[in-house]
């Protein structure tokens, strides 16, 4: 198979793969300004540009580490390591949430407490966000599937 397009159409078909989770965005709007926030992403550097061009609550992450320039991605537990010095954290006050479970599971073979919570089957996010969550560092953005 061969390519026809443009570079341009090309770029523009690969970014537009993202719907937002809206329990997800609720959930961050909710923390911020309570926690600091940071962004642990299994991306490419399109899709991260697309997504801080395309959504404004990416504004709301302090930083991120992502996959593209980590060379590792979750779920393997390099990148949770590679977060935390990165990023300066300490496992046992961060607090990580994801809206895929096996991102979730693999957060404590880091030393990140296991907290599984799916934010796709939550009643709200307050719901979700209450209870001594300490800091809440790691935040994943993906598409909907």
């Amino acid at each position: 198979m061969r390519y026809r397009g443009t570079e341009v159409e090309f770029v523009a078909a690969w970014e537009d793969i993202f719907t937002p989770n809206e329990p997800m965005l609720a959930l961050v709007e909710q923390l911020h300004g309570r926690f600091p926030l940071f962004l642990l992403s299994n991306t490419s550097d399109i899709h991260r540009e697309y997504v801080f061009r395309r959504y404004p609550v990416f504004q709301r992450f302090t930083s991120g580490t992502y996959s593209y320039e980590a060379k590792a991605s979750k779920p393997g537990h390099t990148i949770y390591e590679i977060a935390q010095r990165q990023l300066g954290l300490e496992p046992a006050s961060t607090f990580f949430i994801d809206d895929l479970l096996p991102n979730i599971e693999t957060a404590p073979r880091a030393g990140v407490p296991d907290a599984p919570l799916s934010l796709r089957s939550a009643r709200s996010p307050a719901r979700a966000a209450r209870g001594g969550w300490g800091q809440l560092p790691f935040r994943h953005f993906s598409a909907a599937e």
